[in-house]
């Protein structure tokens, strides 16, 4: 692993903790409002109170996970592609260098077919990427059918061949 994924990876914990603050503010607000409402027996005060303020803390930490997955998590566009294989395509797509892209539906009809992909890019990942090939397996032949970007409904270019 480079120093570059190194602090690649050192700038995603900082921002995913930044959004996790205001969980964590809205955890421990919740634990004092129930503190004070609610008074168990003494001899379970103790024990009844490190429960409360874990079950808070597991609920903010899976709000705050979710909610990063909403923001972050987002339509990808395809930019060419070209015919490997009757069955196969292979879709080129520009991805950031800390990004976990990824096809998540392939629709076949009898005149097109509709790819969908999404990303998880996280903040500060850099800028530029690569061009990363990815292999998508059809039901039937492609022929004449055209590929369309399940992201933005435009066609996908085909990508002329090499000789």
């Amino acid at each position: 692993m480079s120093a570059d994924d190194l602090l690649g990876l050192a700038f995603v914990a900082i921002w995913l903790g930044v959004l996790a603050l205001p969980f964590v503010v809205l955890a421990v607000v919740v634990f004092l409002i129930v503190r004070i409402a609610w008074r168990p027996p003494a001899p379970f005060r103790a024990a009844s109170a490190v429960f409360r303020l874990l079950g808070i803390v597991i609920i903010s930490v899976c709000v705050a996970l979710g909610a990063v997955d909403l923001l972050l998590d987002r339509p990808w566009s395809i930019d060419t592609y070209r015919v490997v294989g009757d069955h196969t395509l292979a879709l080129s797509v520009a991805t950031e260098w800390l990004g976990w892209t990824r096809v998540v539906s392939v629709v076949e009809s009898a005149d097109a077919v509709t790819v969908e992909m999404k990303s998880f890019q996280p903040p500060l990942a850099g800028t530029g990427g690569q061009d990363q090939p990815y292999l998508v397996q059809l039901a039937e032949p492609i022929g004449a059918r055209t590929v369309i970007d399940g992201s933005t409904g435009m066609p996908v270019p085909l990508q002329p061949a090499t000789q």
